[in-house]
C-alpha cells in the first residue's frame, strides 16, 4: 500500500479573487504521481483546513506566497510524523531558503518526474527532468469552483508550454529550456475540457502560445469550427513574423483577446531590461491584431530601471497612439533570479530588504505596496503614476473586473 500524498496549493491573499484559474502545476505533479500508483489528493482551500490523513505533504509556492507557505508547513507540524516537501517557483529559485525554513524536501524546477523520486527516495533537495507532461487531470478539484469568463462564458485555463527562449531582466526565469508540448497534445487536452466539463472557453497561459507557428498552424486548423473563444499571451515581434494572415487564422478559430507584454513606453528602458522589442514593432501589432478582430490587452510596468516621470510621460503617449482595449498595469516587483535582482549595481533601481508577504506583482486596486525607487522617482511617485495611468487607460469590464490575477 503507497503513502498516501497531499498536495497544497496555497492561498494567494493579495489576488481580488484567488478562485479564477485552477492549479495547474499541482494538478500536473498529481497526475503523474497517479500515473505512479500513489494514493494523491490536491487540497487548494485555507490553510487551516489542510486535510491530517496523509503522510506526505507537497507545496508549490511562488515567492510572494512563502509566507502561506511557511504557514502550512506549521500546520502540518502540528499533525505530527509527516513529511513536507516543497517546490514550485520560490523553491527553484531561493533553495537554500527553503532548506533552512525546515522543509523535509526541495523540489527544483518541474516536478513531474522529480515528486516521485523525491517521495521515494527521501531526496533532501532533487532536480531531475520531465519524462513527460500529462494532461493535468482536474478531477482532483472541483473546477466549477473556479471563476473566470471569457466573453461571458465560462471558460478555464491550460498550459502548453514550459519556459520562454528571452531573457527580459525583469523576468525570474527558473529555466533556460523550452519545452514545446506537441499540438496533438493540446488538441486533446482541449478535447478533454469540452467532453468532460462543457468549457468552450479558454485561456492559453504559457509564456508565449503562439512561439511555434507550424503548431499554432494546426492548434487554430483543429479549431476552427468548434465555436470556441480563447485568448492567449503574444510578443509583437512574434506577432509581426507570423503576419496578418495567421493572425486572421487565430481569429477564425476563436481567439477573441491577446495580452501584449509592452512593459513600458519608452525605448530606453526597454532596451535596459532586454526586451528587444521597440515602440514600432509593438505598435504595428497592436495595430495588426485590432485590424483582424482581436482585442488587446497591453501588459505594462511601472517602475522598471530607469523610471522617470518623462518615461511615465512616454507610456502615456504609446497608449494615447497605439490604443488598447484594456491594460494591466503592475508595479516592479524584483525577484531573485532575476538579472535585475542578481545585478542591481548595474541599474538605475534601488531597494531594501522587504517582507515577502508585499512582494506581490498583482495586487488589488489603491493597495499595491511599492519596494522599489529609482533615481527620479521615489517609491511614492511610482504608486502615484502607477494609479494614474490605470485611471486614465483601464476599462474594467462587469465580466473581467475580478481577474485582475490573469
Amino acid at each position: 500500500m503507497t503513502e498516501r500524498i497531499c498536495l497544497v496549493a496555497l492561498p494567494s491573499p493579495f489576488l481580488i479573487d484567488e478562485k479564477v484559474f485552477p492549479p495547474l502545476g499541482a494538478l500536473s505533479v498529481a497526475t503523474s504521481l497517479k500515473a505512479q500508483g500513489y494514493d494523491v489528493r490536491v487540497h487548494d482551500g485555507p490553510v487551516h483546513e489542510i486535510p491530517t490523513d496523509c503522510a506526505i505533504y507537497g507545496i508549490s509556492s511562488t515567492t510572494p506566497q512563502f509566507p502561506e507557505a511557511l504557514r502550512a508547513l506549521k500546520q502540518i507540524r502540528g499533525y505530527g510524523g509527516k513529511r513536507v516537501l516543497i517546490g514550485g517557483a520560490h523553491a527553484t529559485v531561493d533553495t537554500e531558503m527553503c532548506m533552512r525554513a525546515g522543509f523535509d524536501g526541495v523540489i527544483v524546477r518541474d516536478g513531474e518526474t522529480s515528486a516521485r523520486i523525491a517521495v521515494k527516495y527521501r531526496c533532501r533537495v532533487i532536480e531531475a527532468p520531465a519524462e513527460n507532461y500529462p494532461i493535468p487531470l482536474r478531477d482532483f478539484i472541483d473546477i466549477k469552483e473556479y471563476r473566470y469568463l471569457l466573453d461571458g462564458i465560462p471558460a478555464t485555463s491550460l498550459v502548453t508550454t514550459r519556459g520562454c527562449p528571452y531573457s527580459c531582466a525583469f523576468c525570474c526565469k527558473t529555466s533556460d529550456r523550452v519545452r514545446i508540448f506537441p499540438a496533438e497534445q493540446v488538441i486533446r487536452e482541449l478535447e478533454y475540457l469540452m467532453e468532460n466539463y462543457g468549457f468552450r472557453a479558454f485561456m492559453f497561459f504559457d509564456d508565449l502560445f503562439i512561439l511555434d507557428r507550424i503548431r499554432l498552424e494546426r492548434v487554430c486548423n483543429a479549431m476552427i469550427g468548434w465555436n470556441a473563444k480563447w485568448r492567449c499571451f503574444v510578443r509583437g515581434d512574434t506577432i509581426l513574423r507570423h503576419g496578418a494572415g495567421m493572425v486572421k487564422k487565430m481569429r477564425e478559430a476563436g481567439c477573441v483577446e491577446v495580452g501584449i507584454g509592452v512593459e513600458s513606453g519608452s525605448d530606453e528602458i526597454r532596451k535596459t531590461i532586454n526586451k528587444q522589442e521597440d515602440t514600432k514593432t509593438l505598435g504595428q501589432a497592436i495595430t495588426m491584431l485590432r485590424g483582424e478582430g482581436i482585442r488587446v490587452k497591453g501588459l505594462f510596468i511601472v517602475g522598471l530601471p530607469g523610471e522617470s516621470p518623462e518615461t511615465v510621460n512616454e507610456t502615456r503617449r504609446f497608449l494615447e497612439a497605439y490604443p488598447v482595449d484594456d491594460l494591466d498595469i503592475t508595479i516592479f516587483q524584483p525577484y531573485r533570479g532575476s538579472h535585475i535582482y542578481d545585478n542591481q549595481e548595474k541599474y538605475d533601481i534601488f531597494w531594501h530588504d522587504f517582507d515577502l508577504r508585499d512582494s506581490f506583482y498583482k495586487g488589488k486596486p489603491g493597495a499595491y505596496t511599492v519596494n522599489v525607487s529609482t533615481s527620479k522617482m521615489t517609491t511614492e511617485d511610482l504608486a502615484i503614476a502607477r494609479d494614474s495611468l490605470e485611471r486614465e487607460f483601464k476599462v474594467w469590464r462587469e465580466a473581467t473586473a475580478p481577474s485582475i490575477n490573469q
